[in-house]
């Protein structure tokens, strides 16, 4: 009841800023572009050991989205196999900017599954944490450090391209009723509507 305090049993009432008719139509990178330039020193994530503020999360994105391009063909997917920390977020974001679907690996699975999936899904380029490749990961699949997207480079930061709400964002493995991993594909489009 909305009479009563919170510590009193009642909820708290915040207004909700609406998203807007277009919000799904505009890419995840516009957004945390326009969002960084309102909070550019407001933090944006934290995961206990590595903090960033928006600008530097728009920077390390800018940066690890430059080194996929470099890597991985236009329309391949990238995976991403990393813990859960500040580095995840700013290689799904990094992999939308450029329009490289990606494809998360969970760093618990063992080595065969890792494996399973990065052929089912043809990498040729994997994101994770230090220069540690896992057991198993053919020599022709790039390993990106995505830890090293922050240090400032010499070349300079890439335009974003042109990428389509609709195309595919984000490829989700499950075991599949064979016991063989099976894709699910997401749009950007999709992921919004669901935030």
């Amino acid at each position: 009841m909305p009479d009563y305090a919170l510590d009193q049993g009642g909820p708290v009432l915040r207004p909700h800023q609406r998203m807007g008719v277009d919000f799904a139509n505009v890419t995840v990178f516009d957004h945390l572009r326009d969002v960084t330039k309102q909070y550019p020193n407001k933090l944006a994530i934290s995961d206990g050991t590595t903090r960033l503020t928006y600008s530097q999360l728009f920077q390390a994105v800018e940066m690890l989205s430059h080194r996929i391009a470099a890597v991985v063909p236009n329309g391949q997917a990238i995976g991403i196999l990393q813990a859960n920390s500040a580095w995840y977020p700013v290689a799904i974001l990094a992999s939308m900017a450029v329009g490289r679907p990606s494809v998360p690996l969970n760093t618990r699975d063992p080595y065969s599954r890792t494996n399973e999936i990065v052929v089912a899904a043809r990498l040729s380029a994997v994101i994770g944490d230090g220069n540690v490749r896992p057991v198993g990961l053919a020599q022709d699949v790039h390993w990106i450090d995505a830890t090293t997207s922050i240090t400032p480079q010499v070349q300079p930061i890439p335009q974003s391209c042109s990428v389509s709400v609709d195309a595919p964002a984000i490829v989700l493995y499950t075991a599949g009723s064979t016991g063989h991993p099976k894709g699910v594909v997401n749009s950007q489009r999709s992921l919004l509507w669901r935030g």
